[in-house]
C-alpha cells in the first residue's frame, strides 16, 4: 500500500486537495490506484477514479480498468479500460482502447495498436494505429523505431495516413543522442499535417 496526499496553500495554511492510493501484488505490481478528491464542507476525502490491474501468468499487464465514482449509488462505475494480447513471446502484440457506453451498458472501441514488431533484443521496431469510426479501426499512423548497438533508440520514423490517395506519407523523424547519460532529441516534421 502505497498513499500520496496533495495540500494548497490558503491562507497562511495549508487545505487537502486529493489522495491517491496504490495497492501492489505479490510480484509488486499495481493493482489498484485509487484518487480522491478533499471534500472541504464535509470534512472527508471522496472516492473520485479508480484503475484495476490485471495480468497474464508471465506477470504482463492484460487489462487496465477505469472507472469513476458515482455519489448517488455509492458505486463504481465503468469509464474505459485498455486491452493488451501478447505472443508467445510475451511481447505485446495489440492493444485496445474502449470507453464505457452507459446507455447501451456496451464497451464503444476508441483506437488500436497493433502490427509489433521486434528485433532479435526484444526492441519494440514498428507498431500501426488505428482510431475507430464508429463502424471499423481506420488507419491512423505508424511508428518505425531503430536502435544501436547498446540497445538504445536513435531513430523514430512517424508516418500518417492519408486516406485520400490510401497511403502512409512521412510525418516526423525523431533522432535521439546519448551522450554522458544526458538525453537530447531532435525531431524533424513534413512540410504539412496529414489529415
Amino acid at each position: 500500500l502505497n498513499t500520496t496526499s496533495t495540500f494548497y496553500p490558503v491562507g497562511l495554511a495549508w487545505a487537502p486537495g486529493a489522495r491517491y492510493t496504490y495497492t501492489y501484488n505479490a510480484a509488486g505490481k499495481p493493482l489498484t490506484y485509487t484518487s480522491e478528491l478533499w471534500i472541504n464542507h464535509l470534512g472527508i476525502y471522496r472516492n473520485y477514479y479508480k484503475t484495476t490491474y490485471t495480468y497474464n501468468s508471465a506477470g504482463s499487464n492484460t487489462e487496465e480498468l477505469t472507472q469513476s465514482w458515482d455519489t448517488s449509488s455509492a458505486t463504481w462505475l465503468n469509464y474505459g479500460r485498455n486491452l493488451r494480447t501478447y505472443n508467445a513471446q510475451n511481447q505485446l502484440t495489440e492493444v485496445v482502447s474502449q470507453d464505457w457506453n452507459a446507455g447501451t451498458t456496451t464497451w464503444d472501441n476508441y483506437y488500436r495498436q497493433t502490427g509489433q514488431t521486434y528485433d532479435a533484443n526484444n526492441n519494440q521496431t514498428y507498431m500501426e494505429y488505428f482510431n475507430w469510426d464508429g463502424f471499423t479501426f481506420k488507419p491512423q499512423s505508424r511508428y518505425t523505431s531503430t536502435y544501436d548497438a547498446n540497445q538504445s533508440l536513435t531513430l523514430q520514423l512517424t508516418e500518417n495516413y492519408n486516406s485520400g490517395n490510401l497511403t502512409y506519407e512521412p510525418y516526423s523523424r525523431r533522432f535521439y543522442f546519448y551522450e554522458l547519460k544526458v538525453i537530447t532529441t531532435m525531431e524533424r516534421q513534413g512540410p504539412s499535417q496529414v489529415p
